[in-house]
């Protein structure tokens, strides 16, 4: 049955309405869907793994002595940023932030996956190299305290990352036929 009103065309709502009550409802999906978030995590685990360096760097001591003869200190992460007794410190916050930029900014986006792998793997050179250079402002034996462990671990994860989507790995695709495997 079609109505027409006074100008002689198809009244469209009153159809559109007619069919939406006719077909059967369909439960909604929840919006916070935990195989998306999955997927949004393992395709972007270089961004993963920057936002837990970056976030290391406020947790606790980065480098640390063991005391022995001398008194123990310790180096928290924040005072390697713009500190001119560890050059290369400030790099360890700056190059996360760049990889996770790169996506985003227009000019960089056909490099983001070169950039992301160069700047993880810089990163975690320079773990080592600020602890070099901390040994010969300090005196002691100096480890690597709970933000440079932290600081590493989130190196390895975004490093798993740039080198799966610099090479071409689907990390989403294996991980997800293991789910399905159960």
């Amino acid at each position: 049955m079609q109505n027409f009103n006074h100008s002689g065309q198809n009244n469209d709502k009153e159809e559109q309405q007619q069919q939406q009550q006719q077909q059967p409802k369909q439960p909604q999906q929840p919006a916070h869907n935990k195989q998306g978030l999955l997927t949004k995590a393992l395709t972007n685990l270089d961004v993963v793994g920057s936002i837990i360096m970056i976030i290391s760097m406020f947790l606790g001591a980065f480098y640390k002595s063991d005391g022995g003869m001398y008194s123990a200190w310790y180096v928290p992460g924040y005072s390697l940023i713009f500190n001119s007794d560890y050059m290369l410190g400030t790099l360890l916050i700056v190059l996360p932030v760049v990889v996770m930029i790169a996506k985003y900014v227009e000019g960089l986006k056909k490099y983001d996956r070169l950039i992301s792998l160069l700047c993880l793997a810089v990163t975690f050179i320079f773990v080592f190299v600020v602890k070099g250079q901390a040994s010969t402002v300090e005196d002691g034996a100096i480890t690597l305290g709970t933000g440079a462990i932290i600081y590493i671990f989130g190196n390895i994860i975004g490093l798993i990352g740039s080198a799966a989507g610099f090479f071409g790995y689907d990390i989403n695709k294996t991980v997800n036929g293991m789910i399905n495997k159960k």
